[in-house]
């Protein structure tokens, strides 16, 4: 029997603001976060821990330690603004619209899924390449949003695009008598944008190339750009969906 737990250290900034404004029946709510977070623990969102561990035999990649860098779960700008529009007395309906947005998630620019190019018992941990002849390398990278340093893809060096969403509130009093009762209807994500799974597939391996070998008995495996990187592979979307309730004031 064995076991492998990889552990490492995880450091968190956060800097928040916010404002609230009533002006008569009218009321204004925003608030933006911006957050960094910066860890040495990939593949965190794996159940394998094979795809948690350095794909570097040394752990380093230009002499830096390749493990270093924003956590995949990472999401540094968040903001979120509303409006409420309040009617007088106690039964007067009250209307509220609320709109949510915040950064996508970071990604790797790797090699698809099932090739463990470095042979380490992982074939989700292998980052891309990036420096080399390989046409079209550098338009791929742009167009993605990603950043280029070094020999390979520096670890969540792209990004997701951006999340929105759009919420709706409504109540109403209604006569129960002395004590203030109201009903309450609450839409979600009654307009959000849709995410996805994006192809992280930076360059595959090229069929129409054979493989060959250095005299020095080195493997070299001919590699192109994979022309989805960075699309979505399957588009998903935060569910809709109501709530009606019933409030005590």
């Amino acid at each position: 029997m064995f076991g492998l737990a990889p552990t490492g250290y995880s450091d968190y900034y956060e800097v928040s603001a916010r404002l609230e404004k009533r002006l008569g029946a009218l009321g204004v709510d925003v608030a933006y976060t911006w957050s960094r977070t910066r860890d040495n623990r990939p593949g965190i969102l794996s159940p394998d821990p094979a795809d948690q561990l350095s794909p570097f035999p040394d752990g380093l990649a230009g002499g830096a330690d390749w493990t270093v860098g924003q956590l995949d779960l990472d999401i540094p700008h968040r903001v979120v603004g509303g409006i409420e529009i309040r009617g007088g007395g106690t039964m007067a309906p009250r209307l509220g619209i609320r709109g949510r947005w915040r950064s996508g998630l970071g990604f790797t620019p790797g090699l698809p899924l099932g090739v463990d190019l470095n042979g380490d018992g992982s074939a989700a941990n292998d980052p891309a390449p990036i420096l080399g002849s390989i046409p079209g390398l550098s338009a791929a990278l742009t167009a993605a949003g990603c950043t280029a340093t070094g020999t390979f893809a520096v670890r969540n060096s792209c990004r997701a695009d951006g999340v929105g969403a759009l919420d709706v509130h409504v109540s109403i009093g209604l006569p129960t008598g002395t004590r203030p009762v109201r009903l309450v209807i609450d839409g979600f994500n009654l307009v959000v944008s849709s995410q996805g799974i994006v192809d992280r597939a930076l360059v595959t391996i090229d069929p129409t190339q054979q493989l060959s070998t250095t005299t020095a008995g080195r493997l070299l495996i001919p590699l192109a750009v994979n022309p989805r990187f960075g699309k979505s592979l399957a588009r998903i979307g935060e569910p809709r969906w109501i709530r009606v309730g019933l409030r005590l004031e």
